[in-house]
């Protein structure tokens, strides 16, 4: 419920926004749930979305299952641990670097705006 609250809200925010994107650029949104663990232990985010859109606000593209984003699972018993729950949450170092990626091969660069919605 949160996540959809939260990505409902980005989306106000793109299309209130993307215009003030300058040229051809584009506003790439990655949208899912941040996983915090105990201290030693890498955090984890789960991509429910990854979307670019046009400065007109259009979507572009639909990035989500270039990087695995998947859905939520309808139960997540506490004491499972996070690969069982959640097996598409990637490290947040993992995340950045494919995501990175994944623009860039999609001709993405400098003058493009990567928003996250956690």
């Amino acid at each position: 419920a949160l996540y959809d609250a939260q990505k409902k809200l980005m989306d106000t925010i793109v299309q209130a926004g993307a215009g003030n994107v300058a040229g051809d650029g584009k506003v790439a949104v990655l949208g899912g749930i941040q996983v915090n663990t105990p201290a030693g232990m890498s955090d984890y985010f789960l991509p429910l979305s990854f979307e670019v859109y046009n400065n007109d606000g259009s979507m572009a593209k639909n990035l989500g299952e270039k990087i695995g984003a998947g859905k939520l699972p309808f139960s997540t018993p506490m004491k499972e641990s996070i690969e069982t729950n959640f097996p598409k949450a990637k490290k947040n170092v993992d995340l950045v670097s494919t995501v990175a990626e994944k623009l860039e091969k999609h001709g993405y660069g400098s003058n493009s705006l990567v928003a996250t919605s956690l």
